[in-house]
């Protein structure tokens, strides 16, 4: 290890190895792809989307243009880990699962 002194002071800092495995955006979206989400928001109108959907590709693409009309959808899609803090989360006024799923809500019955 390579020992180097820095600025003004004398203070000496010792130097590791490098890591040198960064994640890149294709390990990331394999990660992503590979980890079982679910959907807790409001179930869309037809069928689209129900509540308590879970995927395990990524979110399908069918559902880009409601995620674009309605952001609040993307972000009650999380890990299947969440599910029993988040599930809590949506029946309290206040808290953000609240607050997007009444977004969700809103756009669901703007629909037509």
């Amino acid at each position: 290890m390579t020992k180097q002194k820095k600025g003004p002071i004398s203070e000496e800092i010792e130097l590791g190895p490098v890591d040198n495995e960064e994640e890149t955006l294709d390990t990331a979206i394999k990660k992503e792809n590979t980890e079982l989400v679910i959907y807790i928001g409001e179930s869309l109108k037809n069928g689209k989307l129900e509540q308590f959907t879970v995927f395990n590709n990524g979110i399908p693409q069918f559902l880009a243009e409601d995620i674009e009309k309605c952001p609040a959808i993307n972000s009650l899609i999380l890990p299947i880990s969440q599910l029993g803090e988040s599930r809590r989360k949506l029946t309290i006024q206040g808290t953000m699962e609240h607050t997007l799923n009444s977004q969700i809500t809103q756009y669901v019955r703007s629909e037509n």
